[in-house]
C-alpha cells in the first residue's frame, strides 16, 4: 500500500522546529507529546483556513480553534474543561514565540505575550 504524503508547508516546518527545540531542551516525555497533539490540531485547524505560513497566524484565527476546542469532543468523548484549553493555548504560544525568536516574523501571539507581560501603567498621583 503505497504511503500518503502531505506537502510540507512553512507551518509544518515551524511546528517540527519548534518540538525539536524541546527535545534539545529535555523536556519530559509527557510535555513533548502534549505539544505535539496540540499544535497538530492547531495546524489542521489553520489549514482548513488555507494558512501554511506562521507569519500568517493571526490572535482571532487562534481564538477561534480554541472556541471550536470548547465545543468539540475529546478523544474520550469528554467536553475539554477550560484548564486543558488553557493548556493548548500554551502550546499555540510555543510555537509563536519560538518562531518569532527564530526571525521568522512578528506573531500576533507574541504581541500579546509581551503585552501581557509588560506590568500595568502605574496611575498619576
Amino acid at each position: 500500500m503505497p504511503t500518503l504524503t502531505f506537502p510540507v508547508t512553512a507551518l509544518d516546518g515551524a511546528i517540527e522546529r519548534s518540538l525539536q527545540d524541546l527535545r534539545v531542551r529535555k523536556r519530559a516525555r509527557k510535555t513533548f507529546e502534549w505539544h505535539q497533539a496540540a499544535l497538530r490540531s492547531l495546524r489542521e485547524h489553520l489549514g482548513r483556513q488555507q494558512i501554511s505560513e506562521p507569519k500568517d497566524i493571526t490572535l482571532a484565527q487562534v481564538q477561534d480553534w480554541l472556541a471550536a476546542l470548547q465545543t468539540e469532543d475529546s478523544v474520550t468523548g469528554a467536553v475539554r474543561a477550560a484548564s486543558t484549553i488553557q493548556t493548548y493555548a500554551r502550546s499555540a504560544r510555543l510555537l509563536c514565540l519560538f518562531g518569532a525568536a527564530r526571525g521568522s516574523g512578528r506573531h500576533a501571539l507574541r504581541e500579546r505575550h509581551r503585552a501581557q507581560s509588560q506590568p500595568p501603567p502605574s496611575p498619576d498621583r
